[in-house]
């Protein structure tokens, strides 16, 4: 079974219609999404669409969404894996199956270090997939944010608005492991494809908190749809505009007579889920090991080369002054990083620390987003100097903001 990218227009189009054949009943709004993604999207070509055919036409489908993600000063490629289907009347054959090995052979051939899903339990694991990106939930009793005003003017966004967007959406996520690095132009397909352009019906759409008319400056922005959350993007510190985004969650509860407000896919290293932590709350944090948010290295060596510079940074941030050596085997194979060497401390000094660990590349991965602790990892040996080992992979909170999914 070899698989192959749409070769023509027609193809294209048949593509579009098997997909939004098999997701949903919803065929229109999702062969208008996937147009979108599969035309507009400057992180999908059609090599990118990793297809099957019998019988002349296209019959399974797995596509790989290239972005750009961030693991603290770190930025690499990752290749999302979405779409993957294999039309009603051939499953069975493990087309779609193929079509995910030819999509992770695309990857490693481009260059590609790391892969992210979202996808169902169990079925990705055979192809090296673990969990990695939890859920995170906070609820706060409406009655809580009683007393919280929103003093800015809060209107629907619009395409002059990106630039501010931009900004409030990188301040906000800098800090979260795993987020997607967007520009004006992606910002733009993410609200299009999500149906929240143009004049919001329903309540749905991205709302712009801006200061009174003389600055004018977006502040805050909020994005709402279907009744919930999806996303929120401020800078950190900037208490006036947490205030302000809270008491108008709140309005938008009390409309649909909710007394609680849920927020829901905000990584807790985001400003506006720091500041809620003042409020009486409750919050869930839920990992599933082979479902939901996945992830796996598609070349271990390339990954390490990459988020060399973060580790290197999380280690000098901890003070060790010594040249660090990393042994890693991972899945049998080893690698090593030298960390701090090109520090002058590191030069003058004859101090070297050295660690070794064995893990799997799921593990590896993990422990590089900080999605648990390192030592409740199963399967991760290490021997020596434990400190370097936890300087380097210190939990966190890694996320993908729904704006971004594939």
């Amino acid at each position: 079974m070899r698989a192959d990218h749409p070769r023509t227009r027609r193809e294209l189009e048949d593509l579009l219609d098997m997909l939004a054949r098999v997701f949903s009943h919803r065929y229109d709004s999702l062969r208008r999404t996937f147009s979108t993604d599969f035309s507009r999207d400057p992180g999908v070509t059609p090599e990118h669409l990793r297809v099957i055919r019998r019988g002349g036409r296209i019959v399974a489908h797995a596509g790989v969404y290239e972005k750009q993600v961030r693991i603290g000063r770190a930025v690499l490629r990752m290749g999302g894996l979405g779409c993957v289907a294999c039309a009603p009347e051939f499953r069975g054959e493990g087309l779609a199956s193929a079509c995910v090995r030819d999509a992770l052979a695309f990857m490693r051939h481009e260059g590609i270090p790391l892969s992210f899903l979202f996808g169902i339990d169990r079925f990705y694991t055979r192809f090296g997939y673990a969990g990695c990106l939890p859920r995170y939930e906070m609820k706060i009793a409406c009655r809580e944010l009683t007393e919280l005003r929103n003093p800015f003017e809060t209107r629907p966004q619009s395409a002059r608005d990106l630039p501010e967007l931009v900004r409030l959406y990188e301040a906000a996520s800098k800090d979260t492991p795993g987020a997607v690095v967007r520009d004006a132009r992606r910002f733009g397909l993410a609200i299009e494809r999500n149906g929240l352009a143009g004049d919001p019906r329903g309540g749905n759409g991205v709302f712009v908190f801006r200061e009174g008319r003389s600055a004018r400056r977006a502040r805050a922005y909020a994005v709402w749809k279907d009744g919930s959350l999806w996303e929120v993007g401020l800078e950190g510190g900037d208490e006036a505009a947490c205030q302000a985004v809270l008491a108008w969650l709140r309005s938008r509860c009390e409309e649909m007579s909710e007394k609680e407000l849920h927020l829901t896919g905000l990584s807790p290293a985001h400003p506006l889920w720091r500041y809620a932590l003042r409020f009486n709350h409750s919050r869930e944090t839920g990992l599933s090991w082979t479902g939901g948010g996945m992830g796996r290295i598609v070349d271990v060596a390339a990954f390490l080369e990459a988020v060399r510079p973060e580790l290197e940074a999380r280690v000098a941030a901890v003070g060790i002054e010594a040249e660090c050596h990393l042994r890693l085997e991972v899945d049998g194979s080893p690698h090593e990083l030298v960390l701090g060497r090109t520090h002058q401390f590191a030069r003058a000094s004859s101090l070297v620390m050295v660690a070794r660990v064995r893990c799997s590349q799921q593990a590896l991965l993990q422990m590089t987003l900080g999605t648990l602790p390192f030592d409740s990892i199963p399967g991760v040996a290490v021997e020596g100097e434990r400190a370097l080992v936890a300087a380097a992979f210190p939990e966190s909170s890694p996320c993908i903001y729904r704006l971004d999914a594939f």
